[in-house]
C-alpha cells in the first residue's frame, strides 16, 4: 500500500535537527525559527546579546549583493555548439545570438528584483547562514516569492547529496485554498468543510530521475487524498528551489555557517547573560549601620527627608555590590569574541551609502568572501543562483523557451570575484595592451628582428586574453589582403597613365599621396 504524504512527513521528520536549528536561531535572530504550524503566536526567546543579530544581517545583506548584483546579471548565458549550429543554417550570425542571450540575462536579472525580492532573497540566506538550509518557491503568476524554515519541510536526499523528495506542510483556513483544490476537496469531502475550518496540506515534491531531463512532479494531499491539479516541470525549470550552506556527505540536512562558529556564540551568550545580570546586581546599594551607635535601623528605613534621627552618621556605611575591573575584565573578553565573529562574518563596522560604494569596494568584499566562504560560494552558485537563473529566463522567455526548456543554452554562474568582474576579459586585453606598448619600443631600438605580432601573441597568452574572439577570421584577412592588391594595381596603373588635362604621372603620383 503506498504511504500517504502526511505518513511520509511523519517519517521524514527529524526533531533533532529542528532543535538544532532553534538552538543557533536563537545565538542570532531568533523569530527565523518561529514554527508557522502553530495555531497560536508563539513566544519568542531573545539571548542577552544582539551582536548575532547584528553579525547575520550583514553578512546575509552582503551576500545578497554579492551573488545578485542589481547593476549586472548574475550569469552568463553560454549556447550549445547545436543551437550555434541551427542559427547558422537559419540565417543568424554567432555575435547576434550571443547578443540576443545577452538581452535574455538582462531581462532575466531585471525581473529578479521586482516585488521586493531582494527582502525575500535576505530572508532566504539568514535562514541558510544560520539553519542550514531553507525552501523557497517562485510563484511565476505573481512574481513573488515563498521562503520557509525547517519548521515546515522535510527533505531526503541521495548518496550524491542531491534531493529527490520535499514535504511542504501548511495550515490554511479552507476559504484561503485556491479555488480548484477547494472544488476537489468539497467533491472528495462532502460538507466535509467550511470557509473557515482549519486545514492541514502537505505539499510533496518529487524528481524522477531520467536520462536526459529529470522531472519533478507536485501533488498536493488534504486528510489523506490527493487534492487539486497536479504540476509536473523539467527539474532545472522548478520553482521550488532547496537551497544550501555546508551538505555534509551521507546527511539530508545541511549545516549552516551559525554552527561552524557555536562555540563562541555559546561563549558570548553566557558571558552576555552574567555580566548582564552581574552588573543590574551591581547598582543595588546596601547600609551597615554600627550597633554600638544607638541608631535603629527601623527609625533610619522609615525616615523622610529633613527628619531629626539620634546616633551617629558615620555609623551608617553603604556599600555597593560588584568589582568594577571584574566587569571590565568580562567586557574585555566579550569584545574578544565579538572581534573574532566579526571576523568570519565579514562586519567591519563601516557602513555606506549602496550608491556610493565604489567598484573596488565591492571587489574588496567578493575577495573577503571568496577567502571566508570559498566552498559555500560554490554550493550557493549550484542550489540557489542557477535555479534562479532558470526561472527568471522563463518568465522572461518567449520565443526561446523551447530552447531553454531542451537545455540549447545555459546559464553560467559568475561567483565570487568573476561575478563582479564581467569585464575581465577586458581588463586582461587593456594589460596586454599596455605591456605591449611599453615592450616593443624598447625591443624595436635594440633588435632589428623583432617581430611585432609575436611579441602580443605571447603577451595574450600570459594574460589569458581568447585572441579568437577579437582577431579577424582567416577569411576576413584573405578578403582585405585581395582587397589591398586591388588599390594597389589601380594606384599603379593611374601612375602609368598619362591624365586627360596632359598632367604627367609625376603629378598623379604626388595627388595619390
Amino acid at each position: 500500500m503506498q504511504k500517504t504524504t502526511a505518513s511520509l512527513w511523519n517519517e521524514y521528520s527529524d526533531s533533532a535537527v529542528v532543535q538544532r536549528a532553534q538552538h543557533f536561531a536563537n545565538y542570532t535572530i531568533p523569530s527565523l525559527m518561529i514554527d508557522p504550524l502553530l495555531t497560536s503566536p508563539a513566544s519568542v526567546q531573545y539571548d542577552f546579546q544582539s551582536a548575532g543579530s547584528l553579525l547575520l544581517n550583514n553578512l546575509a545583506s552582503k551576500l545578497t549583493g554579492l551573488l545578485f548584483p542589481s547593476n549586472q546579471p548574475f550569469f552568463k548565458n553560454i549556447a550549445t555548439p547545436e543551437l550555434i549550429q541551427q542559427a547558422s543554417s537559419n540565417g543568424i550570425q554567432e555575435d547576434t545570438l550571443q547578443t540576443k542571450l545577452s538581452l535574455l540575462e538582462l531581462e532575466a536579472t531585471k525581473n529578479l528584483f521586482k516585488n521586493a525580492a531582494f527582502a525575500k532573497l535576505t530572508r532566504a540566506l539568514k535562514l541558510i547562514i544560520t539553519t542550514g538550509q531553507a525552501l523557497i518557491y517562485r510563484d511565476s503568476d505573481n512574481q513573488k516569492f515563498r521562503v520557509w524554515n525547517l519548521h515546515s519541510f522535510v527533505v531526503r536526499r541521495d548518496s550524491y547529496g542531491d534531493w529527490y523528495c520535499v514535504i511542504l506542510k501548511q495550515n490554511f483556513l479552507f476559504g484561503e485554498l485556491p479555488f480548484d483544490i477547494q472544488n476537489d476537496c468539497l467533491a472528495k469531502f462532502p460538507g466535509a468543510f467550511k470557509a473557515d475550518t482549519q486545514v492541514t496540506m502537505y505539499t510533496k515534491i518529487d524528481k524522477e530521475h531520467a536520462q536526459l531531463n529529470s522531472v519533478v512532479r507536485i501533488t498536493n494531499e488534504i486528510n489523506g487524498r490527493i487534492v487539486g491539479p497536479h504540476a509536473a516541470y523539467p527539474e532545472h525549470l522548478s520553482p521550488w528551489v532547496v537551497a544550501v550552506w555546508n551538505l555534509a556527505d551521507g546527511e539530508h540536512y545541511a549545516r549552516g555557517l551559525v554552527e561552524e562558529y557555536a562555540g563562541d556564540f555559546a561563549k558570548l551568550s553566557i558571558l552576555s547573560e552574567n555580566l548582564g545580570l552581574y552588573e543590574l546586581d551591581s547598582l543595588e546599594i546596601l547600609h551597615f549601620v554600627d550597633a554600638a551607635s544607638g541608631s535603629s535601623i527601623d527609625d533610619l528605613q522609615a525616615a523622610q527627608s529633613g527628619d531629626y534621627l539620634p546616633g551617629n552618621a558615620n555609623a551608617v556605611t553603604p556599600v555597593e555590590k560588584g568589582d568594577y575591573n571584574k566587569m571590565i575584565a568580562v567586557r574585555n573578553s566579550i569584545g574578544e569574541v565579538v572581534q573574532r565573529l566579526s571576523s568570519a562574518f565579514m562586519y567591519t563596522g563601516n557602513t555606506r551609502n549602496a550608491e556610493r560604494v565604489t567598484a573596488e569596494e565591492i571587489k574588496k568584499d567578493a575577495r573577503e568572501a571568496e577567502t571566508l566562504l570559498g566552498g559555500a560560494y560554490s554550493i550557493l552558485a549550484e542550489t540557489l543562483q542557477s535555479p534562479l537563473a532558470y526561472l527568471m529566463m522563463r518568465e522572461v522567455s518567449d520565443k526561446s523557451l523551447a530552447a531553454l526548456i531542451t537545455r540549447a543554452f545555459y546559464p553560467q554562474i559568475l561567483t565570487g570575484l568573476p561575478a563582479l568582474n564581467r569585464d575581465i576579459e577586458v581588463q586582461n586585453l587593456l594589460g596586454a595592451l599596455q605591456e605591449g606598448a611599453v615592450v616593443i619600443p624598447q625591443l624595436q631600438a635594440i633588435d632589428s628582428r623583432l617581430d611585432r605580432s609575436r611579441v602580443m601573441d605571447m603577451l595574450y597568452r600570459n594574460r589569458a586574453v581568447d585572441t579568437s574572439t577579437i582577431f579577424k577570421s582567416a577569411e576576413t584577412l584573405a578578403a582585405e589582403a585581395k582587397q589591398l592588391q586591388s588599390q594597389a594595381g589601380a594606384v599603379m596603373g593611374a601612375q602609368n597613365a598619362v591624365s586627360p588635362n596632359g598632367m604627367p604621372p609625376e603629378s598623379i603620383s604626388t595627388l595619390l599621396g
